[in-house]
């Protein structure tokens, strides 16, 4: 009855429910007589001698009892919170730290838990305690697996809290077994450990392991490093004042583009549907000419928005299109990217495919703006992709990467040349309206010259000189 009352940790309980739990379906004749006489006994034992009802720790009152838990130190309280805090440590991707904790909650069990109580509230209780201490295991087993402290939980894996009848047909233990087997060198033990519980689950269950398992024993006869062992573990997540912040400066004296700023805008979901998971993630591939604005656009735009994604901004230059060097292979950019979000070079993989996760992993569920400039096919930029509805990417390239747009829903965006009135008003911004005021028939000839480009990528061309009032040629353009 004790123990019935201080596991309500508080709440009321009623003359019905604790004859239930003490005593079952077969309460003792004068069940309600019997109560007052186990509460009596309690209340001498438990309470100074002379202490009125209305203050005991039991309290009670017509058709209930309620122990009092402000004063009294329950272990089991003690063990939620220990929990919590560790699972609040792995969400902040802290496994050691996590790890820790869920030690010190699993060393609050000091063997059976309510042993020897009888009833059935004891019996479901023990049993539903048996099953936390199961789950803060394994969730420490994964953190050492996680930190690559192989021996450590081989160690934990084959003491006596391994010994439960549950545990011979545990897949998760077995696949946490095999992963650390492997990791220190031991695939043949790793092997053994599968085939071993392959047989038991069909000799004594009938049943064939799960898929989840089935691949781990593929993956180690292939020695799959990428799948068996896992990835560096990942930096906690940034706080306040933390965060990449990598967008270039927005463009001097930046003009026009009002109706594609107005779509970038459009597609972005509404601040309220941020984390709703059916918006796909925006990508939008704004193709054009050299020179024609791509990048200044992108930028302009992102630095608009910067705001959206408290979690960072992060850019990187693809060099899809450079005279001068090869366009970045996605697992140099895959690097880039894991650098601005903190991991330092010894923690990223070496493989392409685990960096890729790596990064997936990294921005979920974080609000990251993704500024991938110059990029020259959609196999280049498809592996960069983040795979939460909170992140948004900007692609640039002087392709229409329609491949992106048909496979992974980007929006395209193709860039004309400035109208009139935006290069006027872009000359205004970068040499001052009094100048452009001046000599409107110059500026109109320095706008046909560059051909209507804001940023002409091989200007000035050869045979050509700057003079005061524009520039001019050394002998007549064919």
């Amino acid at each position: 009855m004790l123990a019935a009352l201080l596991l309500r940790q508080g709440a009321v309980m009623s003359h019905e429910r604790l004859l239930d739990a003490v005593w079952g379906p077969e309460p003792p004749a004068g069940g309600s007589k019997v109560l007052p006489t186990h509460v009596n006994s309690l209340r001498r034992t438990l309470d100074p001698k002379g202490t009125p009802p209305a203050e005991s720790v039991i309290r009670s009152g017509k058709g209930w009892y309620r122990f009092v838990v402000e004063d009294v130190r329950l272990d089991t309280v003690e063990l939620e919170e220990r929990g919590r805090t560790a699972l609040s440590f792995l969400a902040s991707r802290d496994p050691a730290a996590a790890a820790d904790r869920l030690a010190a909650a699993v060393g609050l069990f000091r063997g059976e838990p309510l042993a020897n109580v009888p009833g059935p509230f004891a019996r479901a209780e023990r049993e539903r305690l048996e099953e936390r201490r199961r789950s803060l295991r394994l969730e420490r087993l994964k953190c050492l697996v996680l930190l690559g402290r192989f021996a450590e939980a081989l160690d934990e894996l084959g003491g006596p809290s391994a010994s439960s009848e549950a545990d011979r047909y545990d897949e998760s233990l077995t696949a946490l077994r095999i992963q650390a087997l492997y990791g220190r060198g031991r695939q043949a033990e790793a092997l053994t450990a599968y085939e071993e519980l392959r047989i038991r689950l069909r000799d004594e269950l009938g049943a064939d392991p799960g898929g989840e398992l089935r691949r781990l024993h593929e993956a180690l006869l292939r020695q799959d490093d990428a799948f068996l062992l896992p990835p560096p573990p990942l930096p906690p997540a940034p706080q306040e004042g933390n965060v990449p912040a990598e967008l270039p400066h927005d463009a001097a004296g930046f003009a026009g583009r009002t109706d594609e700023l107005a779509l970038l805008h459009a597609l972005l979901p509404p601040e309220q549907d941020r984390l709703d998971p059916a918006n796909t993630v925006v990508i939008s591939a704004i193709g054009g000419a050299a020179g024609i604005g791509k990048t200044a656009l992108a930028v302009h735009w992102a630095h608009q928005v910067r705001d959206r994604f408290p979690d960072g901004q992060l850019y990187v230059n693809l060099h899809g299109f450079g005279h001068d060097r090869r366009p970045l292979q996605p697992r140099e950019a895959l690097e880039l990217l894991l650098s601005g979000l903190g991991l330092a070079a010894s923690e990223i993989p070496p493989d392409q495919e685990a960096q890729a996760r790596a990064l997936r992993t990294l921005l979920a569920g974080r609000r990251v703006l993704v500024l991938l400039d110059n990029a020259a096919s959609a196999d280049q930029v498809r592996p960069l992709l983040p795979a939460t509805p909170t992140c948004s990417v900007l692609v640039t390239s002087r392709n229409r990467l329609g491949d992106l747009v048909a496979r992974d829903g980007a929006h395209a965006l193709a860039l004309g040349l400035l109208q009139p009135d935006a290069a006027r008003a872009l000359l205004s911004r970068t040499l001052g309206a009094h100048r452009v005021d001046e000599d409107r028939h110059a500026v109109d000839e320095l706008i046909r010259l560059c051909g209507s480009l804001p940023w002409p990528c091989a200007w000035p061309p050869r045979g050509w000189r700057a003079t005061p009032r524009c520039a001019r040629p050394i002998s007549s353009p064919r």
